[in-house]
């Protein structure tokens, strides 16, 4: 791969840019899930890319819950995290926040989240049902939202950040 390639793969993943993403990876500290902020993308000649070539554009996470860093492959880490996936996932998020705004409920565990969601947006909750604990805690780790746990209770509530 060139730096001309490398530079309009880099232009066409802005979307990605400051981003935190989310992966399944076994080893990791949340429950099998790994969030990760987007830094820097970057060629690097002295990398190989994905075909063995000389030359590859990576991507540089930081792990935001142990805060170690590591790079990918960009073209890969694109292919998973489409730009109409990321659409999709701000559109879960949004109707997350529109269920937080309800003021009538003042302990909004993730039960208490899951139903009103699957109220008022029936269609986006069926094709995510499995995922909302996931994006509440990209909410929470975007400070769009406040996360208090109680051991005591085994109860974890959620509420907008004021």
């Amino acid at each position: 791969m060139n730096q001309t390639e490398a530079q309009k793969i880099i232009k066409d993943t802005e979307y990605l840019n400051n981003r935190i993403l989310s992966f399944d990876n076994p080893k990791a500290t949340a429950g099998g899930r790994q969030y990760c902020r987007v830094i820097d993308k970057k060629y690097l000649f002295s990398s190989t890319d994905e075909k063995n070539k000389q030359g590859a554009v990576k991507i540089r996470f930081k792990d935001v819950m142990t805060g170690q860093e590591f790079m990918e492959q960009l073209t890969a880490v694109a292919r998973q995290f489409t730009k109409k996936v990321v659409e999709e996932t701000d559109d879960v998020k949004t109707n997350l926040l529109a269920v937080l705004a309800d003021e009538t409920e003042p302990v909004k565990s993730v039960e208490w989240v899951m139903s009103e969601f699957k109220v008022k947006a029936p269609k986006v909750f069926a094709q995510n049902k499995d995922k909302v604990e996931n994006y509440l805690m990209e909410l929470w780790l975007e400070s769009k939202i406040t996360r208090s746990t109680f051991k005591s209770k085994n109860l974890t509530v959620f509420a907008l950040k004021k």
